[in-house]
C-alpha cells in the first residue's frame, strides 16, 4: 500500500486513540468553523501504533463477525446489521464507486471527525474524511476506496457506522443509520442491483431502488 502517513508519537491504548481523537474533536468545536474549508489529502491519514492496530482491528471483527473468503458460503464478510444496504458493484468503473465512498464518509461526520480503515491484510490506519474532497486528488485511492483484490473497510470509532466493501463477491455494504441515509442519497444509480438490506437477500423481482 502507499498511504502517506502523519505519524502519531507513542504507544497509546485503542481507547486513548479514540479519547484524543475525541480531545481533538472538543478542541476543534470551540473555532468560529467556515462552511467550506480547503481540503488537506496529504494529512488524511494518521499512522496507528501496531498494538492500537491489533485492538482496533479485533474490536471490529469481533462486533461484526468478519470473516474472509472467496467462496459465497462465507459471504456476506461480516454480519450485515439493520439499519444496513448491500450493492453490488456492478460495472461501475473504480473512481465513481472511491468518490461515493468518500461523499458518504464526509456526510457521516463531522468536518474534524475521523474513522478507522482496515484491509483485513495491511495496517490500519486513521482517516480523516473532510481532508479529501475530490478522491482523486489522494494517493492510492483505488486500493483505499475501493476493494480492488483486498477488503475495504471503513468504521466509526463506536462501530455505529460504517462501510465494508468484499472483492470476492465485488459487493459494497453500508451499515448504520447515518451510512445507509446518506448512501442512499447519494447512490445515483452508481452502484449495481441491492444484494440484501438489513443482512437479508432481496428479491430482484421486488427492488425499486438502486
Amino acid at each position: 500500500m502507499c498511504l502517506a502517513f502523519v505519524t502519531t508519537s507513542g504507544h497509546q491504548s485503542a481507547a486513548r486513540a479514540i479519547s484524543s481523537a475525541s480531545s481533538f474533536a472538543g478542541t476543534a468545536k470551540s473555532f468560529a468553523i467556515p462552511d467550506r474549508l480547503p481540503a488537506v489529502p496529504e494529512f488524511a491519514w494518521v499512522e496507528l501504533d501496531g498494538e492500537v492496530q491489533g485492538e482496533l482491528w479485533n474490536e471490529f471483527a469481533t462486533e461484526y463477525g468478519f470473516r474472509r473468503g472467496p467462496d459465497p458460503a462465507s459471504w456476506p464478510a461480516i454480519r450485515e446489521p439493520a439499519p444496513s444496504l448491500c450493492w453490488a458493484l456492478g460495472s461501475a468503473p473504480m473512481q465513481p464507486v472511491a468518490q461515493l465512498v468518500c461523499d458518504v464518509l464526509c456526510a457521516c461526520t463531522e468536518y474534524w471527525d475521523s474513522v478507522f480503515w482496515h484491509d483485513s491484510v495491511h495496517p490500519s490506519a486513521q482517516y480523516r474524511p473532510h481532508r479529501v474532497t475530490d478522491i482523486t486528488d489522494l494517493d492510492c485511492w483505488e486500493y483505499t476506496h475501493y476493494p480492488n483484490g483486498d477488503y475495504l473497510i471503513f468504521v466509526s470509532k463506536d462501530l455505529s457506522f460504517g462501510i465494508v466493501g468484499n472483492h470476492h463477491e465485488r459487493s459494497l455494504c453500508f451499515f448504520g443509520e447515518t451510512a445507509v441515509q446518506a448512501a442512499t442519497e447519494l447512490n445515483r444509480r452508481i452502484l449495481g442491483p441491492l444484494l440484501r438490506r438489513d443482512g437479508q437477500t432481496v428479491d430482484p423481482g421486488s427492488v425499486t431502488e438502486q
